[in-house]
This record gives structure tokens, C-alpha cells and sequence, in this order.
């Protein structure tokens, strides 16, 4: 097994811009104090928190909330909110789309 002690890398140049271009596999967990840029796709498992701005791409659904009870978006396209919902100025529905109001419907 291979080890690798550094205080820092930095390029010939002395910048502290250093470029890996076969890559980096970290196969335990690791921690980081700063801030992390991903310029290309993040893909992950096994994810109980993500803090994201911008677009959510997610292959099983999104839960809002503690466990879902603000609401859910699910893979298939049913969305449930839980409480008051608001709505800013109109409800639109595609054709032959039905909406459920309480339990009654």
C-alpha cells in the first residue's frame, strides 16, 4: 500500500493551482474545511442532507422537510405537500390531469 504525506502541493510554477489530469480516488471518508467547486456531475449514494442552488436532478424523487413532511416529489411526477400550501397567482393542469382537495376529493 501506497502513502502519501503532504503539507501542500503547489505546480512548478508556485501557484497553488495544481491539475490532476489521471484523476484522484479517495476510497475512505474524507473531510473538508473549505468550500468545494464541481464543475462537471456530482454522483453520489447514500445522501441524507444535500444544500443545493440551482437545479435538482434526482433519479427517485425529492422529500421536502424532515422525512418527507413538508412534502414529496416523487420520480414519477406526483407531488403531495403536507399543511398550507400557496399558491402565488394560478393553478394550471395539463388535459385530462385531476386535482384532489382533502380527503373527501
Amino acid at each position: 500500500m501506497s502513502q502519501l504525506f503532504v503539507d501542500d502541493i503547489v505546480s512548478k510554477e508556485g501557484t497553488k493551482s495544481v491539475a490532476f489530469s489521471k484523476g484522484i480516488n479517495v476510497s475512505v471518508a474524507s473531510t473538508f474545511s473549505g468550500d468545494v467547486s464541481i464543475a462537471g456531475t456530482l454522483t453520489y449514494e447514500d445522501v441524507t442532507n444535500v444544500d443545493s442552488v440551482g437545479l435538482i436532478t434526482a433519479r427517485g424523487g425529492i422529500e421536502i422537510g424532515a422525512s418527507a413532511v413538508g412534502g414529496t416529489i416523487s420520480a414519477g411526477g406526483n407531488v403531495i405537500f403536507t399543511g398550507i400550501t400557496t399558491i402565488g397567482t394560478a393553478l394550471s393542469f395539463a388535459d385530462d390531469i385531476k386535482a384532489k382537495f382533502g380527503a373527501s376529493g
